[in-house]
């Protein structure tokens, strides 16, 4: 199966933590926890932006009214 990266956006550490509004240390401590889907190349971490909105949903707490 071939992947065209051309495609896929990939975020840094720094990009996804001003995406979801948390700290890089918060960040840091899901990539720890492997609570969130994330790509090792080589020293630096992506994540794929499909993944991340996928993880988003799976984790959406639903209110109650």
């Amino acid at each position: 199966m071939l992947i065209d990266l051309n495609t896929i956006e990939f975020l840094t550490t720094e990009q996804l933590a001003k995406l979801l509004g948390i700290s890089k240390t918060s960040v840091y401590r899901l990539i720890s926890c492997r609570l969130i889907p994330f790509y090792k190349l080589g020293h630096n971490v992506r994540f794929k932006k499909a993944d991340v909105l996928e993880y988003l949903e799976k984790n959406c707490v639903k209110s109650v009214t």
